[in-house]
Parts: C-alpha cells; structure tokens; sequence
C-alpha cells in the first residue's frame, strides 16, 4: 500500500472523540501484536490546535531535521522501524482557513516522508479530531466520523459495567479467604447491581465518567464492610456446606452517590 488512512472526528465537547483515539490505539496495537508480529508497536504523536494559531501549525510543521519540534521527524522514527503511527490532531477549531491548513500540513507531511518511505507510508493514519464538522475540502479527502451522543440506555449499561468491575477489584482479594477447614467453606465472591432509579443521561461524557467514578467509591466502600462483617459472622458460627460462595447484591436506590443500598449474603 502506498496511501495512508485519514479520519475526521467530530461530536459535541467531552463525548469521547480522544477517547476513541486511545482506545482505537491500544485496540489496533493488540490486533496487530496478535496476528502479525508480537513485536509490533503502535506510536502517538500528538499536536494540539486549540493553542496555536493557522501560522503557528504551519511553522511548526516546516520545522525539520534533528529538532524535537519536528513533527515530520517525530512520525518518521516510527515508521523507520516498522511501527505504525497516529498523527493526531486535536481540537480542531471551525475556521475554514484554520482546517485549510490543517490539510495542507498533513498532505505535505505524508508527500515528504512518501518520498523516503514509500513502502512504509501506509503505517501512517492521521486523526484529526473536533467539536466542529469539516470543510468540504477535508471532507473530500479524509473519512469523516461523526460521534453521537450515547443514548440512555447505553450510558445506563456502561454504568453498571465500571461500578461492577470496581466491585469484583474491591472484593478479589476476601477470595479464599482463609477457611475454619480447608475442605469448608467460601470459595469466591460473585456480584449483582440493579437499579431502582436510573442514573442521569449525560451529554457531557467527562461528567458521566466522574459522576459514576464517585458513585462507584461509596458503592464500593458500603459493599466492602458488608462483606466484611458477613465474613466474621461466618468465621463465628459453623461451618458452610463445601464449595459455597458469597453473593454481593447492590441496589441503587437514587441515582445520587449519597444513597445506595449494599445488601450481602
């Protein structure tokens, strides 16, 4: 291949576009160590552009040679050795002359470095991410991604999937807990959450992270002393029937972090 791949992402503020950029990142670098080469790695070079000026992106970009300023040289010590790298550009503003020279930069930059790498130009995918759609120009020329707000029920369901995760982390280490007998009792610890209310719909995906980031904290910390003190009333009292288990039920009773209810048994 002797073209690269470009992608123009954009969405509201804090839906995730440099989110996506990490994730797709790591994601591609696990892809490629698993089918190709366990070798492989996947570089970032990132260049922000809510900072700087039209001028600024494009003597930055003219910078050349051994210079750390150099975008060019950056990319090319990646692909030079066989990696793949993303060039992202991030915070893309609306101006039309601003996204003009954005595709410009990246259109000379890849033109240069097919020139010396010609059979490695492809490991290089530009990402370019805003809250603003793209110019016509930049829309003929890269794949552009609009990134939707996630409904409800979707927001609902990643929830309920980090509050698990940081339940079952918070109670991994009560597993096997030392036994009365080795032959009796808890052997492991499984989980539910439900809930009552359902937590606020976000339109500012930063917000739902932290907002369910705090909520998992008072989550994790009633759980947690539930768990303990059923695990010393166990200890107490007589043993249970072998291969038995603690169940962690969670209900969240109000979507606010101040009320939840931790039930264990």
């Amino acid at each position: 291949h002797t073209s690269s791949l470009s992608l123009y992402l954009h969405g509201p503020p804090g839906i995730g576009k440099s989110e996506f950029v990490k994730v797709f990142r790591a994601g591609l670098q696990d892809l490629l160590k698993s089918t190709l080469d366990p070798g492989l790695q996947v570089g970032l070079v990132k260049l922000p552009l809510n900072s700087i000026t039209a001028a600024d992106l494009v003597n930055i970009a003219q910078v050349k040679g051994i210079s750390d300023m150099s975008i060019e040289r950056m990319i090319e010590q990646n692909i030079s050795k066989g990696s793949v790298v993303i060039f992202h550009m991030e915070e893309c503003p609306p101006e039309p002359e601003f996204q003009q020279k954005i595709l410009g930069v990246s259109s000379n930059i890849n033109r240069s470095l097919a020139r010396r790498y010609q059979d490695k130009i492809a490991l290089v995918l530009t990402l370019v991410t805003s809250n603003h759609p793209p110019i016509p120009e930049i829309a003929s020329k890269m794949r552009v991604v609009e990134i939707e707000q996630p409904s409800a029920l979707q927001q609902q369901e990643w929830c309920s999937q980090v509050l698990e995760e940081a339940l079952r982390d918070s109670v991994q280490g009560l597993e096997n807990t030392p036994q009365k007998d080795p032959q009796e009792g808890p052997q492991s610890v499984s989980l539910s959450l439900t809930w009552t209310v359902p937590p606020p719909v976000f339109t500012d995906m930063r917000r739902a992270y932290w907002w369910t980031k705090t909520l998992g904290f008072h989550v994790i910390q009633l759980a947690s002393e539930a768990l303990r003190k059923a695990v010393v009333e166990w200890e107490r009292s007589e043993a249970t029937p072998e291969g038995a288990g603690w169940e962690v039920q969670v209900e969240l009773a109000e979507a606010t972090p101040g009320v939840v209810k931790a039930q264990v048994r």
